[in-house]
């Protein structure tokens, strides 16, 4: 865990405020306080509910926004870069699971086709 949660969770206690109270009189519940403090960014969907979470939670806590990012910058712009891999990762099964649905539909249309025309062969024999 890096230094961001921890910096997090120690103002949060400076001001003598518990997660509780948080959640009652904001829109942060328990959980996105927890995930936040304790760094858990796989808890957010993407950066962009990471963020804006974070926003929320530093807004709260009356916490200078620009001066924030300028102190744990390396830490923040590492969780970036691990979303971008992670996104490119599923991309790329995405991309595949998309060729194999294709190649099967085609297989299955084509499997159709042949057993259409052998019915109808069949079909041809019996009358004649």
């Amino acid at each position: 865990m890096g230094n961001f949660g921890n910096y997090l969770r120690e103002r949060r206690n400076a001001k003598g405020i518990t997660a509780e109270y948080i959640a009652l009189h904001s829109t942060l519940n328990e959980n996105i306080l927890n995930a936040l403090e304790n760094e858990n960014h796989e808890f957010f969907k993407s950066s962009f509910y990471f963020s804006n979470f974070l926003n929320n939670y530093l807004e709260f806590l009356e916490i200078d926004r620009e001066r924030f990012y300028i102190e744990f910058s390396e830490e923040l712009d590492s969780l970036k870069h691990n979303e971008d891999k992670q996104v490119l990762k599923s991309m790329t099964g995405l991309r595949y699971s998309k060729f194999r649905n294709r190649k099967l539909i085609i297989n299955g249309i084509l499997l159709g086709v042949l057993m259409a025309v052998l019915f109808y062969l069949l079909f041809i024999n019996k009358v004649i």
